[in-house]
């Protein structure tokens, strides 16, 4: 990270990652977006003001970060779709998973909550989905995954956010998921070697 680095006592980080027509996406604990193509680096991506927590994409790059904001980029400038003031009386909801479906954004919050908004940043659907921190969700066609630290693991149909299954992973403080199939998940737990 060299010059991203934080001069405080704060360890530097990237988290979330995204390739966008060749380039490749990667958050970074100062709130800006590192761009790469190739082996070098073409510049940055700034707006958030805190580090960011993930990344999604696909023609076009969505962040969210630890303060719950969520943005949606068109080239070097974004649209705030979410500024992380809906959870502001619990000390805020960071964005912890985000992915993107048709021409909606699928968010996962800290707070168990899942949001999905259109690209004007219109709440579609809000729904506690997990009793606590939601850390990963992964779409298969019109499915969502969900699992969080609560060790329980819920497949939704989309758009309505209707759940089609629940699976509990007994002592499982769960970090991924991610569809093998349209019938088969692999979950992550974390302190675990076993998918």
């Amino acid at each position: 990270l060299r010059a991203y680095a934080d001069d405080d006592a704060t360890q530097s980080f990237g988290r979330g990652s995204s390739c966008i027509d060749g380039v490749i996406c990667v958050g970074c604990s100062t709130g800006d977006i590192l761009r790469f193509e190739g082996d070098h680096q073409t510049g940055s991506l700034r707006g958030h003001r805190a580090p960011i927590t993930c990344l999604a994409g696909s023609s076009r790059l969505v962040s969210g970060c630890d303060r719950g904001e969520i943005r949606l980029w068109e080239g070097d400038e974004s649209v705030v779709l979410e500024d992380g003031t809906r959870a502001a009386d619990i000390g805020g909801d960071p964005c912890s998973s985000i992915a993107l479906w048709d021409d909606q954004i699928v968010a996962g919050f800290a707070s168990g909550r899942v949001r999905c908004y259109s690209e004007k940043g219109d709440v579609l659907h809000d729904l506690q989905a997990h009793a606590r921190c939601l850390t990963a969700l992964s779409i298969q066609g019109d499915r969502l995954a969900t699992a969080g630290e609560d060790a329980h693991v819920f497949v939704w149909s989309l758009p309505s956010l209707e759940m089609v299954h629940a699976s509990h992973v007994t002592d499982s403080l769960l970090t991924g998921v991610a569809f093998l199939d349209e019938r088969s998940l692999a979950c992550a737990a974390y302190d675990s070697q076993t998918v």
